[in-house]
């Protein structure tokens, strides 16, 4: 998944890109844990494209919160990033 968003923000494919963080945002709501070792990578993927729309850019800033908001399933995950 994470290499999806990765190829899709490389090639310019928004609609991919915004549909991938849609489903990572739902994944985030139950296996947080799960993507913890690539948030890093990706927010900052999205973060450096500056072809990106701003929805797009939403998305990636609403896939966090819902990170933080998990924190009953994964407790301290979002402190413990480096």
């Amino acid at each position: 998944m994470m290499r999806t968003i990765t190829e899709a923000l490389n090639c310019g494919q928004k609609a991919t890109t915004k549909e991938a963080l849609k489903l990572l945002i739902e994944l985030v709501g139950t296996e947080p844990w799960f993507l913890r070792l690539q948030l890093v990578d990706v927010v900052g993927s999205i973060a450096k494209a500056e072809t990106l729309e701003e929805g797009t850019r939403h998305l990636a800033v609403e896939f966090v919160i819902a990170l933080a908001e998990a924190r009953e399933r994964a407790p301290g995950m979002m402190r413990k990033l480096s």
